[in-house]
């Protein structure tokens, strides 16, 4: 049973590193002609990796109806083997998608904290989020969050910050646009999620999608 929950705020100072590349595979598709085979443009097939044993892979997401609008956040925990350890979906009222992404990332690192996770890759498919988390200055309109998100990179642990594609984040997606969606504030599972169970076990077997 999923445990209900309202988003906490805490205090943090800034120290982090970014990996930014693509969970991906490229494909050359041939055009056959009677006289030759044109290439075309490389599909890109995407997939959910699992993590090393060992490593546990949090995917979050953000979403907001309008940006600016009603906002949710969602994210999961999963280990090597691509069972789920953790979720959340959660409703945070009004905001912009780059807040949400942001506190998506930070909502997910303090979870897997709370797991116990000691190491971890944090899976977003918010370039702008992930960029804002390694660049961003005192001046940068969501300084506070961003903060916060240094601070539980500079705990006791090993954590990398990776950008994904959408294909291969479908699973935190859901959670977010669930949360988007909810009159109520959230909440958190600590087993798989039901709603899941299909894009779970495609993940874990490794299905791929084309990247549109």
């Amino acid at each position: 049973m999923p445990t209900s929950i309202s988003p906490s705020e805490h205090t943090y100072s800034p120290n982090v590193g970014i990996s930014l590349y693509y969970d991906s595979m490229e494909v050359s598709v041939g055009v056959v002609s009677h006289h030759a085979v044109k290439t075309t443009k490389p599909i890109r097939l995407v997939k959910w990796e699992a993590p090393a044993p060992g490593t546990f892979k949090i995917n979050v997401d953000g979403s907001s109806r309008g940006n600016p609008g009603k906002s949710g956040i969602g994210g999961l925990i999963r280990d090597s083997n691509g069972a789920m350890i953790a979720g959340f979906s959660v409703s945070i009222g009004f905001s912009d998608i780059l807040y949400a992404e942001l506190f998506a990332i930070k909502y997910g690192l303090e979870l897997a904290w709370k797991k116990g996770c000691k190491k971890v890759i944090c899976e977003s498919d918010s370039r702008d989020a992930l960029q804002s988390v390694e660049w961003a200055t005192d001046v940068h309109i969501y300084r506070s969050m961003i903060k916060k998100i240094r601070e539980l990179l500079g705990r006791e642990w090993e954590v990398r910050l990776v950008h994904t594609l959408r294909e291969g984040n479908q699973c935190a997606d859901y959670l977010a646009k669930m949360g988007s969606k909810s009159r109520d504030s959230g909440y958190v599972w600590h087993c798989a999620a039901p709603a899941l169970s299909e894009q779970l076990s495609k993940d874990a077997a490794g299905v791929t999608y084309i990247r549109k």
